[in-house]
């Protein structure tokens, strides 16, 4: 497993705020724009968690 590490400023998106991923970044973590990410936050950590389409289908679901 590939392990990388970046400093990335937080930006004004809008009324919101992100933060820009390299695009070298999306490619070895086989993400696209326009895809689904779980954000996990615990101890003043964030991580990216890639969601599947089946797995926001189900939890679509699980609410109706």
């Amino acid at each position: 497993m590939a392990y990388g590490k970046a400093i990335r400023k937080i930006i004004q998106v809008g009324k919101s705020s992100g933060v820009v991923l390299p695009k070298d970044f999306l490619a070895t973590q086989e993400l696209e724009r326009g895809d689904s990410v779980e954000v996990i936050y615990k101890d003043n950590v964030l991580k990216l968690k890639p969601i599947e389409e089946k797995e926001l289908e189900a939890e679509f679901l699980a609410k109706t």
